[in-house]
């Protein structure tokens, strides 16, 4: 599949390139290059992006539903306003700035319980808040909410150190 002048397919290199509101659901890119890629409002719906690398890659507004993301390197994606429902995010290594990303990992796991997404949906609103922010927060549900987020810890990922003391937890 060629989509603005890129060849679309598993590993391709597509770091740097402008795939902005491209239409590639479904798509095979499983370890793919596109670090630093536009990717703002692309139709990945479904996509396999397993094992791709995503570094500092622009997906503001692009339709991730379904997608698999295993093992993808998501570090400093600017994920803001993404849809992530139903994607797997197994592996992932984690940008731990993004409230998106955080948020739709503490949904998945908060299930039914209305404290836990309450909690989760804080992350997610509360865009102008930095980590020194969201650990003031005194909920009954932040210590679940931390071992969460420690489950998703990945080598010399820059994670938040608080995070290590959770780890045991998750």
């Amino acid at each position: 599949m060629i989509v603005n002048g890129y060849e679309i397919k598993r590993g391709a290199d597509l770091r740097g390139a402008d795939l902005h509101g491209a239409d590639m659901r479904g798509a095979d890119l499983h370890g793919a290059d596109m670090r630093g890629a536009d990717l703002s409002g692309a139709g990945l719906r479904r996509a396999s992006l397993r094992r791709a690398d995503l570094h500092g890659a622009y997906l503001s507004g692009a339709d991730l539903h379904g997608a698999d993301l295993r093992g993808a390197n998501l570090h400093r994606a600017y994920l803001h306003g993404a849809n992530l429902r139903w994607a797997n995010l197994r592996n992932v290594k984690m940008n731990w700035q993004s409230h998106t990303l955080l948020a739709e990992v503490l949904r998945r796991s908060a299930g039914e319980n209305v404290q836990r997404r309450m909690l989760a949906g804080l992350v997610f609103i509360s865009t102008d808040w930095c980590w020194k922010d969201l650990l003031r927060i005194r909920h009954k549900e932040r210590r679940w909410a931390l071992s969460v987020l420690a489950g998703y810890i990945t080598d010399n990922d820059a994670h938040p150190s608080v995070l290590n003391k959770y780890v045991e937890c998750a």
